[in-house]
């Protein structure tokens, strides 16, 4: 915090938050919130927050954390106000770990493999000879071209949140945290009478919604405006808020989901 400086002496504007560089586990409701709030606590009065989820010296946050608590990451970054930081791949949730041939005692070229554009040689990275760091194996499926072409990818899904993102709401909206149960957390953006949830499976088991047990003057449906990829919902599905019995909204594990309330 003190890279902020203060009013009579400010210092930097916007000093990296590393914070969820250091996720190594797998946190309930209660635990992310309170680890958050760490960050957001903290922040001078007046100043912007800011998010990031890894770099070229901390590595991509899968190497840690399976690919699907990535889509949980991601709709954190876009969603919490601040500015959100990715390191490239992320967007398309590519791993960390890639075996490079060349000595280096701090590991540091695991994660600085070439972006990954099409199944071609070397990725459509370069048309020289060959990079000078080699391409992960897995560069025939993890790519930019092949996920822009399947409508359940994480970079489509990566697409919608920077849509939101650019919204008034997201901008401009108060931030409000609810522990829907042990394992769902919910945030809550809300700007001129309209709202953004995110609703996030911090679990490893499917969760029941019972989104008016906790947030109230809720509508009986809200309209998903995105939705990670395995999630089981798609964009304009309309969720009931509360269960219907014998059938009840059920959010998979590991998934993510933004309602809006316009």
């Amino acid at each position: 915090m003190k890279y902020y400086g203060t009013k009579s002496f400010p210092v930097f504007h916007l000093p990296f938050n590393f914070l969820l560089t250091t996720l190594t586990t797998y946190l309930d409701a209660k635990e992310l919130h309170d680890f958050l709030h760490t960050w957001l606590d903290a922040v001078p009065k007046g100043m912007p927050s800011n998010w990031a989820l890894g770099n070229h010296d901390y590595g991509r946050i899968v190497r840690n954390l399976d690919t699907e608590y990535n889509f949980i990451l991601l709709a954190l970054v876009s969603m919490l106000p601040g500015t959100a930081t990715l390191y490239y791949g992320e967007e398309l949730s590519l791993g960390a770990n890639h075996l490079v041939p060349i000595k280096d005692p701090y590991d540091r070229f695991f994660h600085r493999s070439p972006m990954q554009w099409d199944d071609t040689r070397d990725a459509g990275f370069t048309s020289g000879e060959k990079p000078w760091l080699p391409v992960h194996p897995n560069y025939w499926r993890v790519n930019v071209q092949t996920q822009k072409a399947q409508e359940n990818s994480t970079l489509n899904y990566f697409k919608d949140l920077m849509s939101l993102r650019k919204t008034d709401i997201a901008k401009y909206g108060t931030l409000k945290f609810y522990i829907v149960s042990k394992w769902v957390l919910g945030i809550c953006r809300t700007y001129k009478g309209a709202s953004y949830i995110t609703i996030m499976n911090l679990g490893t088991e499917t969760q029941p919604l019972d989104l008016h047990a906790d947030m109230n003057n809720l509508s009986e449906y809200l309209t998903v405006v995105a939705s990670s990829p395995n999630s089981g919902y798609k964009k304009g599905f309309k969720l009931k808020t509360m269960p219907n019995y014998p059938l009840t909204s059920v959010l998979r594990p590991h998934s993510v989901i933004i309602l809006s309330t316009k």
